[in-house]
């Protein structure tokens, strides 16, 4: 009963703090993937830029991988309420500042108002790497469809996404 108390602690604490340790591993572990799919297509192609499709791909299975060590570490299941936790945790590493404005048992709906990234990336480059959220949400429901509907470097106001199981 103790350990089931404790895990649950984890799991609360998490959604609200994520050590520095813990933040840098991702983002190393992240980019570090990221970057060896950019450079392993450029070899491949000669040095010529690499496609959205191909850095979407790569962000998908960053997200993934980071899904399932979230849910080994914090016991998350296939639950709606387990994928915005995955989320709350990845908004915290990866400097994002989001908010629910629609949430139920089969979707929820999420304004980003601060990114980190928006600075330095083009519109179809964010929606490539926002690639890596789908990959967290189906870590944890492989049925779970993820859509970017709009985003900051569109010029819009605040981000909006939308995760469905």
């Amino acid at each position: 009963m103790i350990f089931g108390k404790r895990m649950g602690w984890k799991k609360h604490l998490a959604k609200r703090y994520v050590p520095s340790s813990m933040k840098w591993e991702a983002v190393l572990k992240g980019v570090g993937k990221l970057y060896r799919a950019v450079y392993d297509e450029m070899d491949k192609s000669g040095g010529k830029p690499v496609p959205a499709k191909t850095m979407a791909d790569a962000s998908y299975k960053v997200g993934l991988d980071f899904g399932k060590d979230l849910k080994d570490m914090l016991h998350l299941r296939g639950r709606m309420e387990d994928i915005i936790t995955a989320m709350d945790v990845e908004h915290q590493i990866f400097g994002m500042k989001a908010a629910i404005v629609e949430k139920s048992e089969k979707r929820v709906v999420y304004h980003c108002y601060r990114c980190a990234w928006q600075k330095y990336f083009s519109p179809k480059l964010c929606i490539a790497v926002g690639q890596a959220e789908k990959g967290i949400a189906q870590a944890l429901n492989p049925k779970a469809k993820y859509h970017i509907l709009q985003t900051r470097t569109m010029g819009k106001e605040y981000c909006i996404f939308a995760i469905e199981v």
